[in-house]
């Protein structure tokens, strides 16, 4: 007899169990790419590079030092304003850095000629439009940097959009402006309102919070302005508080009365002016302790003479050179005007790290002569101003 072969039952191999417990993590995988892509496909816009006003505007040194500039706007359509300026100086290799915070009512002196009368740093931006269309970021970065006789190596300036997508994405943030203050040394450093403003911003970024307002940091798009990528900035804004936490730090708060000083207007109004002379004395004080070690071990002596027929003109390169970390022994008037700058230094090999940084202030537009001028000076780096440095007025 023939044995029947008994059918067996076959079972499906689809692994329905593992996709479903995998789903979830399939789904978190997916929706982590998709934050991954959106905003690294988050795009700011550097108008120097646009307008070709970075070699102007911006140095290129790579030191251990850096120095930012961090914008804040508000308002929409004519109601546009500077709310907002701060400096962040950060020198890794020491362990030490810095914050200024700038008020946006201090006034600017030396624009009466374009403008009848001295503007607030809020107006920067409306006022560098008007001179010239879509320039206004640009210009104001530039007339920062001149009040503050700094030059930055990047700038960062978040404009009323991306302020209000702040405040929709990141909500507001509860941190200690107790703790804030004793993070600072030298003292009891008094601070005013205005400087918490990029502390509350810097603390309240949270990668957590972003993954679900994800679609909210889109509005990011074309909406920040600076020479760094997206990621760069918010990088550098979040990384602020830590920095300060974990390094020996230092502040100075230009909104304190100390720093400026009260004028009437014509039209009856109080402005205020920085004092420069007082602003210097407190930074140059406190840059001595963030300069590059190289920088300081060369101990270079400056001179800047003017022969480029711009009142003041010596004066305000001398002071972006001291406030830069070099010592300048004296600046006046050159023996006679010349059409290009001419930078002097008798030994480069002995202040290469100086060189680099006082060439970069002018761009590196100028003559090299290894020697000295033909009048009487003492110098180690001897700069005469040309006619040339006009256009450094313009970008």
């Amino acid at each position: 007899m023939r044995r029947r072969r008994s059918k067996k039952t076959t079972r499906s191999n689809f692994p329905f169990r593992i996709i479903l417990l995998s789903l979830p993590l399939i789904l978190l995988v997916g929706f982590v790419l998709y934050y991954i892509f959106t905003v690294t496909n988050i795009k700011t816009i550097d108008k120097t590079i646009l307008n070709g006003s970075q070699r102007y505007l911006l140095s290129q040194s790579n030191g251990e030092s850096k120095r930012t500039v961090i914008v804040f706007e508000e308002g929409l359509e004519n109601e546009r304003r500077i709310s907002e300026v701060y400096l962040f100086l950060n020198n890794r290799e020491k362990g030490k850095s810095l914050l200024v915070y700038i008020p946006s009512w201090l006034y600017s002196t030396g624009l009466e000629e374009n403008f009848g009368n001295a503007i607030p740093i809020s107006s920067f931006r409306y006022a560098g439009d008007t001179l010239q269309e879509d320039r206004g970021v640009e210009y104001a970065v530039w007339q920062i940097s001149q009040i503050l006789g700094i030059t930055f190596n990047d700038y960062i300036y978040i404009n009323s959009e991306a302020n209000i997508t702040l405040d929709s994405a990141f909500g507001e943030n509860m941190s200690s402006k107790d703790r804030y203050r004793e993070m600072f040394k030298k003292g009891n450093v008094s601070l005013s309102e205005g400087f918490f403003k990029l502390q509350e911003i810097s603390s309240k970024l949270s990668f957590v919070k972003s993954l679900f307002k994800v679609n909210d940091i889109k509005n990011f798009n074309n909406n920040i302005y600076s020479d760094l990528s997206f990621v760069e900035t918010v990088n550098m804004i979040k990384s602020i508080e830590k920095i300060l936490q974990t390094s020996e730090s230092y502040a100075i708060d230009l909104g304190n009365p100390e720093y400026s000083e009260e004028e009437l207007s014509n039209s009856g109004g109080i402005r205020r002016y920085l004092l420069n002379s007082k602003f210097d004395n407190s930074y140059r004080e406190l840059i001595s302790l963030l300069i590059d070690k190289e920088l300081e071990k060369e101990r270079v002596r400056v001179e800047v003479y003017n022969g480029s027929g711009v009142a003041g003109a010596a004066q305000q390169f001398g002071r972006k050179i001291e406030n830069s970390g070099c010592d300048v022994i004296r600046y006046e008037n050159a023996p006679k005007t010349i059409k290009k700058t001419i930078m002097y230094i008798s030994k480069p090999d002995d202040f290469k790290k100086s060189f680099k940084i006082v060439s970069e202030i002018f761009s590196d537009n100028f003559e090299l002569v290894e020697g000295r001028p033909d009048f009487m000076t003492t110098g180690d780096i001897v700069i005469i101003l040309g006619e040339d440095i006009k256009r450094m007025y313009s970008f």
